[in-house]
């Protein structure tokens, strides 16, 4: 059980800089729309 969790965990570790990319761009969208 612990190497199946080991596991999701290394890819939670290798997305963070792409989950932090898209939540900018999801902050920047919002921000657009909000001043439009």
């Amino acid at each position: 059980m612990r190497r199946k969790i080991g596991k999701p965990l290394r890819d939670k570790r290798g997305f963070t800089l792409i989950e932090s990319v898209l939540g900018v761009l999801l902050f920047a969208l919002v921000m657009t729309v909000v001043a439009a």
